[in-house]
């Protein structure tokens, strides 16, 4: 059976995967993980439902100031690991994703 081959796309390097590309630089480390789960065993409730009066576990750490701010990878990686905790929120999978959607919508 004849085969038809189909030439490939052309993919272009979009911010978001650029930005996809930059994460793995710094949630893929050991440093990392090891910083989130300082915070959340500083923090293991989510910070925004206490607020409200909710106790929700967290699941999330959530970056208060952007680490996308930087411009090379290294600055992403200053951002990202040496933010400290006080950089950092614990939040539940639901207020991390409202979190981003209200970032976005700015």
């Amino acid at each position: 059976m004849p085969t038809i081959n189909k030439p490939k796309k052309n993919r272009n390097y979009t911010k978001r995967d650029k930005t996809a590309d930059i994460y793995k630089h710094v949630y893929n480390t050991g440093s990392w993980r090891t910083l989130r789960g300082v915070k959340l065993q500083a923090n293991p409730l989510c910070e925004i439902c206490l607020e409200s009066g909710v106790i929700t576990p967290a699941t999330c750490i959530h970056h208060i100031n952007e680490i996308s701010n930087g411009s090379t990878i290294e600055e992403y990686i200053e951002y990202g690991l040496n933010c400290g905790l006080a950089g950092l929120m614990s939040l539940c999978e639901k207020c991390h994703t409202n979190t981003h959607k209200k970032r976005l919508k700015k």
